[in-house]
C-alpha cells in the first residue's frame, strides 16, 4: 500500500473488523454497570442526547422503558434519581412515589413535594415534615389530612369563592357585640348581614 495514494478502510489490514467490533449494533445491549463520564464542560453543550423519529400513528412509542426485576430492595429504592452537587432534586421510588425539592439560590432545601400514585388513596404530599397532604376523600372531594386519609388539617385561605365566582370567605371581620335591648338587636343583627353580604355568604 502506498502513503501517497488515498486509502480505504479495506485495504489496511486489521481496521475493517476493529472498527466493526467497537461501533455499535441496530439494538446494542449493555450487561452489567455502565458509567458515562461527560467530562469537564465550559461551554453550553448536551452530554448526553436522544433523537428518534416516531412515524406511525397507530402504534405506541417510548423513548425510555425501564425495567426493574426486584427480587429483593428497601422499599426507598429509586428506579430514577437526579441530583446537583450531591443533592438529591428528583426521584421516582419503585413503588411510584415521585419526590422533588425545592432548593434557593444559595443552594439550601426551601421546600420538598412528594407525590403517591400507588395505593388505594393517591395524595400530594408537602413538605419534608410530610404532615400535609391532599388526597381524594370521597367522590368530587378533595380532602386534607396528615397523609392518611381521615387524619384530617387546617387549611388557611386568604378568600374563598364558590363556582359562580362570588366570593364566600374574605378576611376575618371584626367582633359582633352581643345585644343588649330592642334597639341594639336590630342594630347588631344588621351589621351581621352586613358582614355575610360582605363574605358572599349572602346576596348583596
Amino acid at each position: 500500500m502506498s502513503l501517497l495514494a488515498p486509502a480505504t478502510i479495506g485495504t489496511i489490514p486489521g481496521l475493517q473488523a476493529a472498527l466493526d467490533a467497537k461501533a455499535p449494533t441496530a439494538s446494542p445491549t449493555l450487561t452489567g454497570q455502565s458509567v458515562l463520564n461527560g467530562g469537564t464542560l465550559t461551554n453550553p453543550a448536551v452530554t448526553c442526547q436522544l433523537n428518534v423519529t416516531w412515524n406511525d400513528a397507530a402504534d405506541t412509542f417510548d423513548l425510555l422503558d425501564l425495567n426493574i426485576t426486584d427480587t429483593a430492595s428497601s422499599a426507598t429504592s429509586r428506579g430514577l434519581r437526579l441530583r446537583t452537587n450531591g443533592v438529591e432534586m428528583f426521584s421516582v421510588r419503585k413503588d411510584g412515589e415521585i419526590s422533588g425539592i425545592s432548593v434557593n439560590t444559595s443552594g439550601a432545601v426551601r421546600s420538598q413535594q412528594k407525590l403517591w400514585c400507588s395505593g388505594p388513596t393517591p395524595k400530594v404530599v408537602l413538605g419534608d415534615s410530610q404532615d400535609v397532604a391532599l388526597g381524594r376523600y370521597s367522590a368530587d372531594v378533595l380532602e386534607v389530612t396528615n397523609g392518611t386519609a381521615g387524619q384530617r388539617r387546617d387549611l388557611m385561605l386568604r378568600s374563598l369563592w364558590d363556582s359562580g365566582g362570588n366570593q364566600v370567605v374574605g378576611t376575618r371581620e371584626a367582633a359582633v357585640a352581643d345585644a343588649t335591648d330592642a334597639a341594639t338587636v336590630i342594630t347588631q343583627l344588621n351589621n351581621l348581614l352586613a358582614k355575610l353580604r360582605t363574605h358572599g355568604l349572602i346576596a348583596p
